[in-house]
């Protein structure tokens, strides 16, 4: 199509990349059309970096570290505003760079989690000005879920706008429905694929959000709108959900 076009390429913004195990040679050498295409451990894609091991540690150490600096100003502004505006600041400008396509990296090390979530608890202080309760209370007053929880909410509230075809249909069409035979809209349950592996089967959203949306109650799932839908999910703590799957035994949470 670029022959067809006369379009010239811009080769600085071509990337490769190889999966694999980390004892495999990962080290390409690519070349098309006289352009030598070098490969990377990792490929910036859309503000995410994605690395050969898909962990996402390098993506997650680079939120933490914009997260940080802006939590650093927070702080030493605490005495200054006041913690309505506080919290408006961390809502607009903090929150969403630590939740930016998380339901991409959900899977990512315990470890690296563990950072994200200590993000939010020191932001939660410094509106505050808490020294003292704990992060699950901090929560209570903020009226917020922990990182983790979010990112199961949203999954889930990814899966009802497949459910009523509210995305494009080669999304759509990387789920199924229990009786395929039917549109999804008539449908309760997304059926589970088939996976060999934990790390790139279960860890994937194509199998996490059929599971998630297994273990919401009918009710739930019969939403009438997204923002209903929306509002009844955000109360819900949907890490229990995954404590039951026995998820602390998988092989990235021991990390």
């Amino acid at each position: 199509m670029v022959l067809t076009n006369l379009l010239k390429c811009n080769q600085d913004k071509f990337q490769a990349m190889s999966l694999g195990p980390r004892h495999k040679n990962k080290e390409m050498n690519l070349n098309i059309k006289d352009i030598n295409i070098k490969s990377s451990p990792g490929i910036d894609l859309l503000g995410v970096v994605i690395d050969d091991e898909l962990n996402f540690t390098k993506h997650i150490n680079n939120v933490c570290i914009k997260g940080a600096r802006k939590v650093g100003v927070l702080m030493r502004f605490r005495n200054l505003i006041p913690t309505e505006a506080k919290l408006r600041i961390f809502k607009a400008f903090i929150l969403p760079q630590v939740t930016y396509c998380h339901s991409v990296w959900h899977h990512c090390r315990s470890s690296d989690e563990r950072k994200l979530e200590r993000l939010q608890e020191r932001a939660l202080r410094a509106i505050y000005r808490d020294r003292t309760s704990t992060y699950e209370a901090l929560l209570e007053k903020t009226r917020l879920p922990t990182l983790c929880n979010r990112r199961l909410q949203d999954m889930a509230i990814f899966m009802y706008k497949v459910k009523t075809n509210l995305v494009p249909s080669y999304i759509s069409d990387l789920f199924s429905c229990d009786m395929s035979r039917y549109n999804l809209r008539n449908t309760e349950d997304f059926s589970l694929p088939r996976c060999n592996t934990v790390t790139y089967g279960r860890h994937s959203l194509r199998y996490m959000g059929p599971y998630i949306w297994s273990k919401l109650h009918k009710s739930i799932k019969m939403a009438d709108s997204l923002t209903a839908f929306k509002n009844q999910v955000r109360a819900l703590d949907l890490s229990n959900v995954m404590s039951k799957n026995n998820c602390e035994n998988c092989k990235l949470c021991k990390t």
